[in-house]
């Protein structure tokens, strides 16, 4: 993956190059890659959140590198919504809903499919016989 990759599901597959001829095993993260014409693949499990995959080369006399880190992150949670109080009858043709969502990785926020612009909802039109109010958000 690319540095800054938000993940969905895990394990992740890591590919890379390797080239030594005395080459005696590539790891990542700990996890053994298989190695193949100078190409490397290891499927990489992952924590909730940031991780920083590594990448090191060991060569039969002993001796090892490793790659500079590539920092992603795993997201399997849905966002937090909390929506302020709402009158339970109104004459208003607008109301504004108010409330807070809460995503490391929030993509975005929804009110009827109008977008939600910082925490505050405004402009939402209501119909006679409404449908229920739907507030959504989704994360990346």
């Amino acid at each position: 993956p690319w540095a800054g990759a938000v993940l969905g599901q895990a394990p992740v597959a890591v590919t890379g190059t390797v080239d030594d001829p005395h080459l005696d095993r590539v790891t990542v993260n700990g996890v053994t890659a298989l190695v193949a014409g100078g190409t490397f693949t290891a499927s990489v499990p992952l924590p909730e959140g940031e991780t920083a995959l590594v990448a090191t080369a060991r060569d039969a006399a002993g001796n090892s590198a490793g790659s500079q880190g590539v920092t992603v992150s795993l997201d399997t949670q849905p966002p937090v919504l909390q929506i302020g109080t709402l009158p339970a009858v109104t004459k208003a043709l607008v109301l504004t809903v108010t409330g807070t969502v809460s995503d490391p990785h929030l993509d975005s926020a929804t009110v009827n499919n109008v977008v939600a612009t910082g925490l505050l909802m405004n402009g939402v039109e209501i119909l006679m016989n409404p449908p229920p109010l739907e507030v959504a958000a989704r994360g990346l």
